[in-house]
């Protein structure tokens, strides 16, 4: 998720760029004409402050980028300030199998739950243990006795020995341990609530995610960018007003923005359920080219 979360700001951050770069050519050539009325200083001071709001974006974009850089090194156990380039992967978004298979899965597999039976386990032999624990302590042996003074005697015979009272001996152990059984139980059982609670809130949210996403998402992406690149020399020959011209660039980052964010999120639902359920559900798919995921860049 840092690598795809690493890529993504990468994006915005270019993104971001490219369109300020766009305002800034327009603001330097809007200085070098003759003001001609109110209307070229307004639409100087609208670029300059849609330029100065993808200034910011793109600094954040950068920030977010930096964070995920240094919390890959430092998960990686090298230099956090170490550059390190991410290989862009193809990763499918599947469809989901049935959120009841999901759920069987996870019911097998689930760690926090296997976790929860084990503990289970542990609480009913500690139960049966104090059970068997509730009759008294009896110790019977042989035992023998003498004297040595003028006649030697010797004597033998059986012992018998047990605690008073012999009664009750172990009943607040035996109830402390049916007690903590009683609780693991419960335990097990919220456990498993809140499993099937969350694999079916992040089943739905994928869903609704990879419908946002849909088959034409590349195609409205690469439309968006031809959108935003083709305008300029129309705007700069009088030909497009200010006001469209400023709302198509506007479009291409949100929508960019969008797409990222939703693909994130996707990814995000994804691995929550594959932890959910103990089962991988993607595939990760490398060009041939690209078989090392980091790529170190060394001073």
């Amino acid at each position: 998720m840092l690598c795809y979360r690493l890529l993504a700001a990468q994006d915005r951050a270019t993104v971001a760029r490219e369109v300020a770069q766009r305002f800034r050519d327009l603001i330097a050539l809007l200085v070098q004409r003759e003001a001609a009325g109110p209307s070229p200083l307004i639409e100087m001071r609208i670029l300059e402050g849609n330029a100065a709001t993808l200034n910011r974006r793109a600094t954040q974009a950068q920030i977010e980028l930096q964070s995920a850089q240094f919390e890959l090194n430092l998960l990686r156990g090298v230099s956090m300030n170490l550059p390190v380039a991410v290989a862009r992967q193809n990763v499918n978004l599947p469809t989901l199998p049935d959120s009841g298979q999901l759920i069987a899965r996870a019911n097998g597999r689930n760690f926090d739950l296997q976790t929860r039976r084990t503990e289970l386990e542990q609480q009913g032999f500690q139960m049966r243990l104090a059970h068997n624990e509730q009759g008294p302590s009896v110790k019977l042996g042989p035992y023998t006795a003498g004297e040595n003074v003028v006649d030697s005697k010797r004597e033998l015979g059986l012992s018998l020995s047990m605690p008073l009272p012999f009664w009750n001996q172990v009943r607040g152990s035996e109830e402390a341990a049916k007690a903590r059984l009683n609780q693991a139980e419960v335990s097990l059982d919220t456990a498993m609530r809140e499993v099937e609670q969350k694999i079916m809130t992040a089943a739905d949210s994928y869903k609704k995610e990879l419908k946002k996403l849909g088959e034409n998402t590349p195609q409205l992406l690469g439309q968006l960018r031809d959108a935003a690149s083709s305008p300029t020399d129309n705007y700069r020959l009088g030909v497009l007003p200010i006001s469209t011209y400023t709302e198509i660039q506007s479009q291409y980052l949100e929508g960019t923005d969008a797409v990222l964010n939703s693909r994130l999120d996707a990814l995000r639902y994804l691995a929550d359920l594959e932890y959910l359920s103990g089962e991988q559900l993607h595939d990760v798919n490398l060009p041939n080219s690209q078989r090392s995921t980091f790529r170190e860049e060394t001073k």
